[in-house]
């Protein structure tokens, strides 16, 4: 994986695989930082089934099903997070450019009393890739509660005993309309 900079607006990133013919490019996004649009909030709580406790896809070995079952661990809230995340992770995303490594980030503040609980942002497609025992990369379209759809390439890998997500890049899709309703809602 190789990220660049062209200021503090555009974002790109390559994945790279070694193959027995050489390096080969297996995906690049490339990520242009746009202001923070205005978000939809909802007035009732959207409960994480897809991706906390069910995904639409199927794992084709079993180093995708296990890391694929720590990233639902993950998803399913903040501790499982802070476990799941490593500590030099930093996301990319269309609306917020790039964060701090985890360990540097702030702590988010408490949800306020009485707001409706969030859940994580629905995989409607996704393909994997495995790369040896330790490394499955990620490509997965996913449209947030509020904002529009956007493609995430994600690098998982297992270190510390656990499935960690190391790299996740997120480009918004322009043309996606933006998802306000939830199972008739």
């Amino acid at each position: 994986m190789a990220a660049s900079a062209r200021g503090k607006k555009f974002r790109r990133s390559r994945f790279w695989v070694k193959r027995p013919e050489g390096w080969r490019l297996l995906h690049t996004t490339e990520i242009a930082v746009l202001d923070n649009p205005t978000r939809v909030r909802p007035t009732y709580d959207i409960p994480c089934i897809n991706p906390c406790k069910q995904l639409p896809i199927r794992t084709v070995d079993k180093v995708q099903e296990a890391a694929m079952a720590d990233w639902q661990e993950q998803e399913s809230g903040r501790q499982f997070w802070l476990k799941h995340v490593a500590d030099d992770n930093q996301t990319v995303s269309t609306y917020g450019g790039q964060t701090l490594p985890k360990k540097d980030r702030p702590n988010p503040p408490p949800p306020q009393p009485g707001a409706p609980t969030v859940g994580a942002a629905p995989v409607l497609f996704a393909r994997l890739w495995t790369f040896g025992p330790e490394t499955v990369v990620m490509i997965a379209c996913q449209p947030t509660y509020g904002e529009k759809a956007y493609w995430a390439s994600r690098v998982f890998h297992f270190q510390h005993g656990t499935w960690q997500m190391t790299e996740s890049y997120h480009t918004y899709i322009q043309a996606s309309g933006v998802m306000t309703e939830v199972q008739g809602k």
